[in-house]
């Protein structure tokens, strides 16, 4: 099982603004939301990007060789979800219907992700940020209708010509 627990260092994440075209923030926004929710909740931040070579498996609870037997480890989105942390997620639309469907089901407060006899409660303050671009986009597929129907969506545009100058200033800056 791949390794893939990413804890955002909060101290890294740029403090730039500007569901819409590549590039134009969407990543560093979530980001700078997952610093707030973090340090407001003392919860840890995780990010994840997603791509069509994942598996439930390595996301959530997979089985690794360990002492030559096979143990049971969690993903970074299990560990998230016993931690109580926030996860950004994203790419979404780059992965594949059976993980944007895994994710639909843990969107249920009242489902239980399992594996074997190791089962994953999700902790009441545990969040999820999904990132993506439109499905009109090269290589993006589109969220399933239940999925879909269960997220609050926000549109982001590229910044303008003043925003874009903001931001070169705050990066020189820093």
């Amino acid at each position: 099982m791949a390794e893939l627990k990413t804890q955002l260092d909060l101290q890294q994440i740029p403090k730039i603004v500007g569901v819409g075209p590549s590039g134009s923030g969407k990543s560093i926004i979530a980001m700078n939301l997952a610093r707030q929710y973090a340090l407001a909740k003392n919860v840890p931040a995780y990010y994840v990007q997603l791509s069509p070579e994942q598996t439930k498996t390595s996301l959530i609870l997979g089985l690794r060789l360990e002492n030559g037997s096979l143990a049971v480890k969690n993903g970074v989105v299990a560990d998230c979800m016993e931690r109580g942390g926030i996860i950004i997620v994203d790419e979404a639309t780059h992965s594949v219907q059976e993980i944007l469907l895994m994710f639909n089901s843990i969107l249920d407060r009242t489902s239980v992700t399992a594996i074997g006899d190791k089962m994953i409660y999700a902790h009441e303050d545990f969040r999820i940020v999904f990132c993506s671009n439109d499905s009109r986009y090269s290589g993006n597929v589109k969220l399933p209708q239940s999925f879909a129907q269960r997220l609050v969506s926000f549109y982001f545009d590229y910044p303008t010509a003043e925003d874009e100058f903001l931001i070169v200033e705050q990066i020189v800056a820093e």
